[in-house]
């Protein structure tokens, strides 16, 4: 089509604005600076690289930017902040004699959802049990993760550059909450008894982790939490759709940034919080009614 071009291996450097209007994009290739021009623009980075460039544009936390001398187009403070992900850990089993994980399997077979005992919240815990080889260790193990699915615990990210090739740092303060520790660490006991019933006799041996010890207390097993929690990759809420009254809201329900014309961002950074799900499904959501809006000139 002749009104589209790609190109790749670019790397956007920050939005051109004319006063509170973004009128096009800093685009870097190979050694070659360049602009783009555009009526609308779009920002579909991410939810770390959205926020980053946002900042890098002078629209975020008026502090951060005088910080590292980024001339503000407009004070956002919610950029960056209210970043939610799924604190998950592994628990690791070893596997019964004669049994093999053979390495071409389906990583993800089979899934679980359940509340976390004493937890209201429908679904807040996700179980998937994986197969993993050796990779440094004595014998091959079955792998399950155990994964929070609505934290309330929020973390923020925050430039440490006014170049955009250095990434920004990312602050999630996992379980920081005692709600979050308390479910995650129920959850797990919940998948340690689940694979001890007698229908895994025969496939599973022994538990190897957490260990006897890390189960023994609950200061135990939230020790153990820390040491293994990991991240999704489902970061979201860094560009936090909201009401104009919000005042960490970045953009309002139609994806636009508040404060400033002609740009939006329609990516996972816009939800208000993080699904209780893997975000691909909702980001596309996002994206198709984002869509509509903009062939409907809504907003």
């Amino acid at each position: 089509r002749l009104n589209l071009t790609i190109r790749a291996n670019v790397l956007v450097k920050r939005v051109l604005f004319a006063g509170s209007k973004a009128v096009g994009l800093e685009a870097e290739s190979g050694r070659e600076t360049f602009q783009v021009q555009g009526r609308d623009i779009i920002l579909s980075a991410g939810a770390v690289a959205s926020p980053q460039l946002l900042m890098l544009s002078g629209v975020g936390p008026e502090d951060q930017l005088n910080e590292l001398g980024i001339p503000l187009v407009k004070n956002l403070p919610g950029v960056g902040r209210n970043m939610m992900n799924h604190p998950s850990v592994s628990l690791r089993f070893k596997p019964s004699d004669g049994y093999t994980l053979e390495p071409d399997s389906p990583r993800n077979q089979v899934g679980l959802r359940f509340a976390a005992p004493g937890s209201d919240d429908r679904n807040d815990i996700q179980v998937q049990p994986l197969t993993s080889g050796p990779a440094g260790r004595e014998a091959e193990q079955i792998s399950v993760g155990c994964r929070l699915e609505l934290p309330r615990s929020v973390g923020e990210l925050r430039l440490t550059s006014a170049d955009a090739k250095v990434q920004p740092r990312l602050y999630y303060r996992f379980l920081e909450d005692d709600w979050d520790r308390q479910r995650l660490r129920e959850a797990v006991r919940v998948c340690v008894e689940l694979f001890q019933h007698e229908a895994f006799q025969g496939l599973i041996e022994s538990l190897v982790a957490p260990a006897a010890t890390d189960l023994a207390s609950d200061a135990g097993l939230d020790a153990w939490i820390a040491r293994s929690v990991s991240i999704a990759g489902h970061t979201s809420g860094t560009c936090k759709m909201g009401p104009a009254d919000d005042g960490m809201a970045v953009v309002d329900q139609y994806c636009r940034v508040r404060g400033v014309e002609n740009l939006r961002v329609i990516d996972a950074s816009v939800m208000p919080t993080v699904p209780r799900a893997n975000t691909n499904a909702t980001a596309i959501m996002i994206a198709e009614r984002a869509a509509d809006f903009i062939k409907e000139q809504v907003g």
